[in-house]
């Protein structure tokens, strides 16, 4: 038997392509990338469930007029905190699973930063003050941090993505969620999220719009991920092959 493979059995731990399988050892890779997948398809699914129970208990709100974030002045307003929050936490765990599967980039990190920017969205929610809703300076900053962040972030793995047959199909689902997310950003703030902006009464719109597509592109990324925690389950084949012997030729 060749040296590297004296190597794979006794370490546990080979190269496959553009990856690596730890099986020794107290990291389980397919456990955490089955993990982050789920909290990926999860992130979104549950939002969306929150917020459907939401706008149940508040028939008045206004979707297309109003921000998401102007659930919190309704009457069981925590439950949007709530909804942000979680997202946050589940949106951080896909993005770490995502990281340990692709080359080093930034893609990945950006997306923890959305992730860390919806969590500050839950934890500093609108309030009324004198009689008018306000949005607090940290709520804004964790806007900018979880649609600029993930927008970013999308794009930053377009190219790794393309590097690794297993993400390259999904390459450009990436950028042109990334690109539009940004796009439609710049759009919301020049025309609908001020107060005197041309189309302000469509700002729940345009906010929902860039949502529903960072969503379905996190949907659809996590269940490609699950695609690859279950080619980690298949044994690991190694890339040594054993030296064809020819006779009387003595053995390595």
């Amino acid at each position: 038997m060749l040296e590297s493979e004296h190597r794979v059995m006794a370490t546990g731990t080979m190269d496959r392509s553009h990856g690596r399988v730890r099986t020794g050892g107290a990291e389980d890779p397919r456990s955490m990338l089955v993990m982050g997948a789920w909290a990926g398809l999860m992130a979104p699914v549950l939002f969306y469930v929150l917020h459907f129970i939401q706008l149940t208990l508040a028939p008045g709100f206004n979707q297309l007029e109003h921000p998401v974030s102007a659930l919190a002045l309704e009457r069981y307003g925590w439950i949007q905190s709530l909804s942000f929050i979680q997202f946050g936490v589940l949106y951080f765990l896909f993005a770490w699973a995502l990281k340990s599967t692709l080359e080093p980039n930034l893609g990945p990190w950006l997306h923890m930063v959305s992730a860390m920017g919806c969590i500050v969205l839950g934890l500093t929610p609108w309030h009324i003050e004198e009689g008018n809703p306000v949005q607090p300076t940290a709520h804004t900053i964790g806007i900018f941090m979880a649609y600029l962040g993930a927008g970013a972030g999308f794009i930053a793995m377009w190219q790794p993505m393309r590097n690794d047959p297993r993400w390259a199909p999904w390459s450009w689902v990436s950028l042109v969620t990334g690109v539009l997310m940004l796009a439609l950003y710049g759009v919301f703030g020049a025309v609908a999220q001020g107060t005197t902006a041309r189309f302000h009464h469509l700002e729940g719109l345009f906010q929902g719009v860039m949502a529903n597509l960072w969503f379905i592109c996190t949907i659809l990324l996590a269940l490609r991920l699950l695609g690859i925690a279950r080619d980690h389950a298949q044994p690991a084949r190694s890339s040594v092959r054993e030296p064809v012997l020819h006779p009387g030729e003595p053995a390595a």
